[in-house]
């Protein structure tokens, strides 16, 4: 049963983390979007998690990679994250 719910807690935060990260349009000077753990205190709230933990999220580094960002640093209260140039294939000569 607590599994189940750290599975449904997991893929809440992990969609909201992505959601928040594509949403955001102020980048830092080095081209990069950072979030922090009180960035997701309401969300935390609302869970009954008392504390995040970006090093525990299952799959962010897959996620954040089909969304084409790579994770550039992590820590248990900061992610920091750069969007990824996408290769565009309509514009290759042949």
């Amino acid at each position: 049963m607590k599994t189940a719910k750290k599975e449904k807690n997991n893929k809440i935060l992990l969609d909201t983390i992505v959601e928040m990260i594509l949403l955001k349009k102020d980048v830092d000077i080095d081209n990069t979007v950072t979030m922090y753990a009180s960035d997701l205190k309401s969300i935390c709230d609302e869970l009954g998690i008392p504390t995040i933990d970006f090093q525990k999220i299952k799959r962010l580094r897959k996620t954040l990679d089909f969304e084409h960002y790579k994770i550039m640093y992590k820590d248990s209260h900061t992610l920091k994250v750069m969007k990824e140039h996408e290769t565009d294939f309509t514009n290759i000569p042949l």
